[in-house]
């Protein structure tokens, strides 16, 4: 039995990840324990106070490694405040919170610790790190030229992962590059998520302002088939790094390989909550932020995919009966 953390748990990677992980770790065997993390809630927005919390998690989650019995654990990191709005004091502290995490980390768990191999999940925006890279459609050997300091901060906090696990011998790291993420549960809060905020929209009656063209083309992916491919993915990781007696590092892209433009987007919405969404199209310096096109596909475990995957009609009609619901008992932010 493995022992699985999912920092980020109540966001929409993380909560599916819970949702899911009975389904790809099934128990008893082989299966896996979610821990049931000391702090209820962390406080992203005071850092001080934040890397209390986090010394005081590892702490006790290092103590449940080494005295619970488990042949294995996980850590998947599914948390950050920033998107590719954010200034550049959001991002460096985000980058910051993440080395500080790793640090702590090492020194509650240092290389060879009395107890079972791990694996560390990271998980990042596939868009955001390839940025105006020419392939199309784009792969795991794609080149990364980041158009925002967001992409740049990804970037970087790849790298920091791939350094930390590289002085370890029993942490298996996996690189997560997820393309548009999106279903039940973002976060209403982050500037980010065009399907959410169409839904949002759409409900309060409001124009949605957009910054680039109409036949922008996106990779969608619904968040409940990302969180199962993840895990399986996870499960072949650990499943190599048993059988090969060391760590394993694999960078996958995850995409649900299904383009639309925006124009499509906006037509299914006219569909399923029969009225069109108001648009005003205006000029941005966000604008130049986002590719025109951005298309995947993984050469990594390419058997690991959706299948089928979750159609946009389908997730995107979930998507927004999720939200509707919310307006109706009045917990749909404005």
């Amino acid at each position: 039995m493995s022992l699985f953390w999912v920092v980020g748990a109540g966001g929409l990677l993380g909560s599916h990840v819970v949702k899911q992980m009975p389904q790809v770790f099934p128990g008893p065997g082989p299966g896996a324990t979610l821990w049931p993390c000391v702090v209820p809630r962390f406080s992203w927005l005071e850092p001080p106070v934040l890397r209390r919390q986090l010394d005081q998690a590892l702490r006790a989650f290092a103590d449940q490694v080494k005295t619970g019995g488990h042949r294995s654990f996980a850590i998947l990191w599914a948390a950050g405040l920033g998107n590719i709005a954010s200034p550049a004091r959001t991002l460096a502290g985000d980058t910051e919170i993440w080395e500080y995490f790793l640090a702590t980390l090492d020194a509650h768990l240092p290389p060879g610790h009395d107890g079972p191999p791990g694996s560390l999940v990271w998980a990042s925006s596939a868009g955001a790190v390839y940025g105006k890279s020419p392939a199309d459609p784009l792969t795991e050997e794609s080149p990364c030229l980041p158009i925002s300091d967001y992409g740049a901060a990804k970037l970087r906090q790849e790298a920091i992962a791939r350094s930390f696990a590289g002085t370890r011998k029993d942490l298996s790291l996996l690189t997560c590059r997820i393309s548009s993420l999106y279903g039940p549960g973002q976060n209403l809060k982050k500037a980010q998520g065009l399907i959410s905020h169409l839904s949002r929209c759409i409900l309060y009656r409001r124009p949605v302002h957009l910054y680039v063209p109409l036949d922008s083309i996106r990779d969608y992916l619904y968040v409940a088939d990302c969180a199962q491919a993840v895990l399986r993915c996870l499960a072949r990781m650990q499943s190599l790094a048993q059988e090969r007696g060391r760590a394993q590092e694999v960078l996958k892209i995850f995409s649900g390989e299904q383009v639309a433009s925006i124009a499509q987007v906006l037509a299914i919405f006219g569909q399923i909550a029969r009225q069109k969404p108001q648009i005003v199209s205006a000029q941005s310096p966000l604008g130049v932020l986002h590719p025109l096109r951005m298309s995947f596909r993984s050469r990594v475990f390419p058997e690991i995919r959706p299948s089928p995957p979750t159609s946009l009609m389908v997730g995107i009609s979930q998507t927004h009966q999720h939200q509707l619901a919310l307006f109706q008992r009045g917990l749909l932010p404005a």
